[in-house]
C-alpha cells in the first residue's frame, strides 16, 4: 500500500537511509563470504526471524557480524522513514481484513462473485491497454505516446476516469468504514481519505466503549495470533492503524 501523498521530509530520510544501506551492502560484500559461516539448519528453522536472526549462522567472524548487523540497522531505518508504505503478505492482509471485518472497520460492499462486474472495458472505450499505459506514464512509453493523436489520447484518458471511478467506489452511502474488496487484488484500489478516517474512528470508538483489553484481545483472536506470535501481531496491528491515520491527510492510499 502508498500513501497518494509523500512528504518531502519522508522522501529526504529513505533516500538517507538507502544511502546508508547501500553503503553497509558494499562493506558487507568486501568481505570474504567464507566469514559468514553456514547456515544451521534447526535454528533456522526454529528461528522466528530466520532472514534477521544471526545466530542461526555457525562460525560467523565477529567482524562480518558487525557488519550485518550495521546492514540490518540501516534496513530498519529505510523501511521506518517509508511511512507512506506499508507492506503484507496475502496471508497476512488477510487476517488483517479479517479482524478489520470483527471490528466493524470494514465490510462488504460487493458480493465476492460480483466484485469485478463492473469493471470497465477498455475496449468499449475505443483504446488500448498500450495506449493508456502511454497516457500514464510517458516518460516510460515515449515513442508510443508521441503518436498519440488527440482522439486517441482523449480515449485513453475517459477510460482512465472510469477506471478510477471503479476504484475508488465505496458501496453504499449508508456504509462507513472500507469496502472488503479493496482488499481483494493488488490492482490499484484506491482507499478514500475518508474511508481511512471512518475505520480509525470505528476502532478509537470501539476501544473508548470497551477498552483497549477487550478490544486487544478481539483482534488477536481474528488474526490468529497465538501465545508465540500476539507481540508481533498486535504490532502490526498497531501500525495499521497508525497507517491508516497517517492515510487520512496524505490523500489516502493505493493498493498494489
Amino acid at each position: 500500500m502508498h500513501w497518494r501523498v509523500k512528504d518531502a521530509e519522508e522522501t529526504r530520510l529513505v533516500e538517507a537511509a538507502r544511502a546508508a544501506f547501500n553503503e553497509a551492502i558494499t562493506a558487507r560484500d568486501a568481505l570474504p563470504r567464507e566469514e559468514q559461516g553456514a547456515i544451521n539448519r534447526a535454528r533456522w528453522k526454529a528461528s522466528d526471524d530466520p532472514f534477521g536472526d544471526l545466530s542461526v549462522y555457525d562460525g560467523m567472524t565477529d567482524r562480518y557480524r558487525e557488519v550485518m548487523e550495521t546492514v540490518h540497522r540501516h534496513y530498519d531505518e529505510m523501511r521506518n522513514a517509508e511511512r507512506s508504505y506499508f507492506r503484507l503478505n496475502v496471508w497476512g492482509m488477510s487476517s488483517v481484513m479479517n479482524a478489520m471485518v470483527v471490528m466493524k472497520m470494514a465490510y462488504a460492499a460487493i458480493a465476492d462473485d460480483t466484485w469485478n462486474a463492473g469493471w470497465p472495458d477498455v475496449k468499449s472505450y475505443g483504446t488500448t491497454h498500450e495506449a493508456v499505459n502511454a497516457v500514464e506514464e510517458p516518460a516510460d512509453y515515449p515513442e508510443l505516446y508521441a503518436e498519440l493523436t488527440v482522439a486517441q489520447a482523449r480515449a485513453a484518458n475517459d477510460y482512465i476516469t472510469a477506471r478510477d471511478e471503479r476504484l475508488a467506489f465505496h458501496g453504499g452511502a449508508d456504509q462507513t468504514g472500507i469496502p472488503e474488496h479493496k482488499f481483494s487484488s493488488n490492482d490499484g484500489w484506491f482507499v478514500t481519505p475518508s474511508e481511512c478516517r471512518d475505520a480509525v474512528s470505528i476502532w478509537r470508538t470501539a476501544v473508548d466503549l470497551d477498552g483497549e483489553p477487550r478490544c486487544q484481545e478481539l483482534v488477536l483472536q481474528a488474526l490468529g495470533a497465538t501465545e508465540k506470535n500476539r507481540d508481533d501481531w498486535w504490532m502490526i496491528w498497531t501500525r495499521w492503524i497508525d497507517y491508516l491515520d497517517g492515510a487520512v491527510s496524505h490523500g489516502g492510499f493505493e493498493v498494489h
